[in-house]
Order: structure tokens, then sequence, then C-alpha cells
């Protein structure tokens, strides 16, 4: 059987954030079974609706090696159909797109349309976290586009058949990140930190929104009176000086506090999990998590709210504790279970990660793709 020819629409390096690094790694797991491109957003969002800094990588950051072309404009519809044309050269067998937000439909679900091929969504949400009113109109609109869809998470699958009942999909879960290197030694990485070696490390990760709940981790960490030192680490997209507020008024100030609200480059992921001793996902509303993907990598046990897939994403007293609700008094008692048995659940986790691979779900998609 000849390789299936795959183009793969979405978003790429230079481009960060979870989604191109998921996309990334995919398409580089996908290139031993097929002949595939990757084709880019030229924009991903208008700086006007974007809340960071900066769209792009930090010169740290690691060339992947995907070679993706800059096809798509998210607001220029005239890229729209240019993009089909551009993609329709290459005369592919599949067309891959990844859907993380309803503000993508019409510019993906318009490129869909005059694309002369098997259509493939990849979908990491379908209903946003923070809703808008256009959301129900874009997600009819990109997902009538497809032939069939990946889904991570149950909670996907289940917004997806809420759409499209009779829906062709194959379910596989959210591969375990490698990217970010090997584990660093836990003192040394305390110490370059300016952490007490000592000290428990309690690790937030990823961007600051409203539904990641970082507040509830810090009212958890209230009236907690063990050695710990809360560890947060990436970009903010809230006002800071709240956030400061909250850390004052929990005392969690001095050692207890290491603060790097900024942009995490890909080289220096593995010094903030390396040195953390247990990771918090206190979000108010989640599928499934990038964040937890790197956290199981570097054998970080985890405490998660039960919101979503992360219910599912972390096995309860075999590698974390899933709390009984959003609630800091839930969190804390996961992060007193979790630091009792870090031990246990280091073990479990670095066993269960060799079944999670990228390879691995590249291969189950390539079957997937020839039954097409």
């Amino acid at each position: 059987m000849s390789k299936l020819n795959i183009a793969f629409l979405s978003v790429f390096y230079p481009f960060r954030g979870g989604i191109a690094q998921f996309n990334n790694e995919l398409l580089l797991s996908l290139r031993a079974h097929a002949k595939i491109q990757a084709y880019n957003f030229s924009r991903q969002y208008p700086k006007l609706l974007f809340p960071g800094k900066t769209q792009l990588v930090d010169n740290q950051d690691l060339d992947p090696n995907v070679n993706a072309i800059p096809v798509l404009d998210s607001i220029n519809p005239f890229s729209f159909s240019r993009a089909s044309k551009i993609i329709n050269k290459d005369a592919p067998d599949i067309v891959i797109t990844s859907y993380w937000m309803p503000f993508f439909g019409p510019a993906l679900g318009w490129a869909l349309g005059g694309v002369n091929a098997k259509k493939v969504a990849l979908l990491h949400n379908v209903e946003p976290h923070e809703k808008r009113f256009f959301d129900d109109a874009f997600n009819k609109y990109y997902l009538s586009k497809n032939d069939a869809f990946i889904v991570l998470s149950d909670t996907v699958k289940n917004q997806l058949l809420k759409y499209k009942p009779n829906a062709k999909y194959i379910q596989i879960p959210h591969p375990v990140y490698s990217h970010f290197g090997d584990i660093l030694d836990k003192a040394d990485s305390k110490k370059k930190l300016k952490i007490n070696p000592s000290r428990k490390v309690i690790l937030f990760f990823g961007f600051i929104r409203k539904y990641k709940g970082l507040d509830l981790l810090i009212h958890a960490l209230t009236n907690y009176d063990q050695e710990y030192t809360l560890l947060i680490a990436g970009e903010s997209y809230e006002d800071d000086q709240i956030l400061n507020n909250q850390l004052k008024e929990a005392g969690v100030e001095g050692e207890k506090l290491c603060k790097h609200i900024k942009y995490i480059p890909d080289e220096e992921v593995k010094l903030y999990f390396s040195a953390s001793d247990v990771c918090v996902l206190p979000y108010r509303s989640a599928t499934q998590s990038g964040i937890a993907a790197i956290a199981k990598h570097f054998e970080v046990p985890m405490v998660v709210t039960p919101v979503g897939e992360l219910p599912n994403e972390v096995k309860h007293l075999h590698d974390g504790f899933v709390c009984d609700d959003v609630s800091p008094a839930s969190i804390q008692r996961g992060i007193i279970e979790v630091l009792k048995r870090q031990d246990e659940f280091q073990v479990n986790t670095r066993f269960d990660n060799q079944e999670n691979t990228f390879d691995s779900f590249g291969t189950k998609l390539s079957d997937f793709f020839n039954q097409l």
C-alpha cells in the first residue's frame, strides 16, 4: 500500500502555545507513516484580540523542523480560498485541521470547503472555556465541513456528538510530551530557582487565566503550615495587582513564594517541573490538558479538580489526586495526600508513560486514516 499524502492545516512553529506544540509533535510522528506537509497560519489572532505579549516563540525555543508553509490569515477572507488552492496543488488524500476555539471556525471551515480531499478534524475543544455569542454558529459551520474526527477525551467526544450524533471519530488520549528534555536533578533545579531545597515545591504552570483557578490554589494554602514554596510559572492574562493582593492576603510570601510571571521558553520548562514535588491544576473548567501531559513526562504527580477530562487524565491515588470538588479545601487535601505518596505516584507515572507516546498516537491515526 502506498503512503497517504496528508496536508495538515493548523498553527505550527514559530507560533507558541500548547496547540502549536501538539501539532509540531504530531506532524513529526506522522512522518513515519505518510507523506505530510504542514500549512500554517500567517496570522493567528489579530493583536487587538490577543491578551498576551506575543504570539511567537522565544528565541530559546527549539525549531522542531516542521517546515510549515504560512497560508491562512484568520481574519482575511481572501486568504481562506487561497489556502484551499495552495493545498489542492499538492493533491492530498487527507486534510487534517486542528480546532480549539470557535473563532477559527469561519477561516478553517471556508478553507476546507474548497479542498478536494477527505477532511479530518482534530478537536482539542468544541465548546470554549470562555463563551461568546457566535460559538454555536461557528462550531456548526466548521464541523459540517469535516468527514471524520479525532477527539482526545470523553468531554470533547460528547461535545462533538451533541452537534453531529452520527459522527465518525476515533478517541485517543492526549500523548505525553517528551520534547522538553530529560528530568534534571531536583535539588539542583530548586537551587537554580533560588528555592530552599528542603522545601516542598507546589507548581502552578501555564497561562494565568480566570478559569484556570490559580486563586483557588492560593486560598488552599492560606492555612497550610508545611514547609512549602508555591512556584508560579507562566504568562498572566489577568490583572497582576489582583494576583499580588491574593498572595499577600493568603500569606504566601517570602520563602513560600517563587514567582516567574512570564512566557516560559521550551528550554526552561524542564527546570520548573524538575524542581517540583506536585503540580496542581485547580481549574474551574477544562477538557484535556497539555500541562498534565508535561507533568506526566517529568513524573510530577498532580492534584486536579473534577472538571472536564482532568479526572480521567489522573488516576486517583495511582498517579495523583482528583479533588472531590472545585474548592480550596479539597485542593489542600489533595496536596497533602500527594506529598505523602509522592514516590509511589512517580513510579506509577513512569510505568504508564511507556504506553502513551506520540509515536503510538501517530500509528493509531495512520490506521484510522487508511479506513476512511
